[in-house]
């Protein structure tokens, strides 16, 4: 009787620091959704999230099959009393393949970031393809609750063989992120 006790109770202690109970280190839970494939979407990846107060966390951007992408621009909203935005990189953006990117970030107020990321120079051409964006980071502050991390505007930049090129708008997929 006193082992089977014992043994639950090193059970409990065990299954309450594997659940971080008590403790302050980042933890996420991440569900992964794909988007329709059928159209043009920028989505967030992982699309619904469970972090930790006051630690820090990623979310990729990225975008189901395109053609003869040059570029992409996408604003955000976020909640600012549930996080801070911490970072943005473009390494391993599909966008960078066999050529060069610009990543430009702008801030306009707390909670609403723009992002626009291109290839530059006309003959690197435009890639195809479903990939990576860019990967944001993000700091959850010290509010539990629900939020969104959600897309407001966005656009591809289609480059023609003729070197022209036109803009199209794409469907979004936003993010579900809950701090415990």
């Amino acid at each position: 009787m006193k082992k089977s006790v014992l043994a639950c109770l090193l059970l409990i202690i065990f299954s309450a620091w594997l659940t971080g109970c008590g403790s302050e280190t980042s933890e996420t839970i991440e569900v992964e959704i794909s988007p329709d494939s059928d159209s043009k979407t920028i989505f967030f990846s992982p699309q619904s999230l469970l972090v930790r107060t006051k630690s820090q966390f990623s979310l990729k951007v990225k975008i189901t099959q395109v053609n003869n992408v040059f570029g992409i621009g996408f604003d955000l909203r976020y909640n600012p009393v549930f996080f801070e935005w911490v970072r943005v990189s473009d390494e391993d953006s599909f966008l960078s393949d066999n050529g060069q990117v610009f990543l430009a970030t702008a801030s306009s107020s707390p909670g609403e970031l723009s992002f626009a990321i291109t290839r530059l120079g006309k003959s690197s051409g435009g890639v195809s393809g479903p990939g990576l964006v860019a990967i944001l980071g993000f700091k959850s502050l010290g509010r539990k609750g629900q939020s969104q991390i959600s897309f407001y505007k966005n656009y591809i930049c289609i480059l023609e063989k003729d070197g022209s090129h036109h803009f199209e708008n794409i469907d979004q997929q936003n993010a579900s992120i809950r701090v415990r």
